[in-house]
């Protein structure tokens, strides 16, 4: 891959069409959409419409029937799938339930054959930056969900990757996990990011649009219309200081409000009219 600091965009998708169903319009045609290097960008909008199909093409699990995928500046195809610095955090961990949690932590590096004492340090120390210091013997049958979630979460951050993928990591949780993991990924990626030279790119979906305004630099509204294709409706930029975003502060705070009104509005474009009245 080429220097991403020479590169504005870590991700471009350029005029993609993809389709499951020739009787039907595609899915997204002659679709584009870039995404900046180094920062965190949420991708939300109504179920169904097509978020988790796009989050597969940008990590090159799926190709598009037209158009290029291109990653630092380079068009890349499916058979790259696994071998670029991409991880990719799904709404259920993939724990080993017979490996530890230290072990877990390190399966991404140790597949790459790269543990070293250096990197079970740091393995270590992020497990305490999250809470769980004196849980690197214990198993994933021991552990919470949202603490299961934060061991897959240090063992793709412990991979180096340029770019980390999130499909809904916290949809499972109750209210107070969820902040508290928030935090907790923020603060891992902030880590991260301070000591390497290439700062990492963050991609989001997530149904929470409070989680998507804490947590991204920037919010794509993606939707669309009965018998038409994926659209960008809007594109946000989020003005909080990394260092300000407190998950409960932000959630209080006049930004907050305003995004959230932003991105409910253009949201509530692809959702059936509700003002009906329902008789049961």
């Amino acid at each position: 891959m080429t220097d991403q600091n020479s590169c504005t965009n870590a991700i471009e998708l350029r005029q993609i069409t993809k389709s499951f169903d020739a009787d039907r319009p595609p899915l997204y045609r002659d679709f584009s959409l870039s995404i900046e290097a180094g920062k965190s960008t949420a991708i939300v909008g109504p179920s169904g419409c097509g978020k988790s199909t796009l989050l597969n093409m940008i990590a090159l699990a799926l190709a598009p029937d037209n158009g290029d995928v291109l990653i630092d500046g380079r068009t890349c195809t499916t058979s790259q799938f696994g071998s670029l610095p991409i991880s990719y955090i799904f709404q259920k961990d993939a724990l080993i339930p017979w490996e530890s949690v230290l072990d877990n932590t390190l399966l991404g590096a140790a597949c790459r054959g790269s543990v070293t004492s250096d990197l079970q340090l740091k393995a270590r120390a992020l497990l305490g930056l999250v809470g769980l210091h004196g849980h690197e013997d214990y198993y994933p049958r021991m552990l919470s969900g949202g603490q299961r979630q934060l061991v897959a979460l240090i063992q793709n951050l412990l991979t180096e990757p340029d770019i980390l993928i999130l499909d809904e990591p916290f949809a499972h949780l109750d209210f107070q996990t969820k902040l508290l993991l928030e935090a907790d990924l923020l603060a891992a990626i902030r880590l991260t990011r301070s000591k390497r030279a290439r700062p990492m790119t963050v991609i989001l979906v997530t149904h929470d649009l409070e989680e998507a305004i804490v947590i991204a630099d920037r919010i794509i509204v993606v939707g669309r219309h009965p018998q038409q294709s994926v659209e960008i409706a809007c594109d946000l930029g989020v003005p909080i200081p990394d260092l300000e975003r407190d998950p409960a502060r932000v959630r209080e705070s006049s930004e907050m409000r305003v995004l959230f009104h932003s991105t409910w509005s253009a949201i509530k474009t692809y959702v059936p009219d509700r003002d009906r009245a329902v008789s049961f």
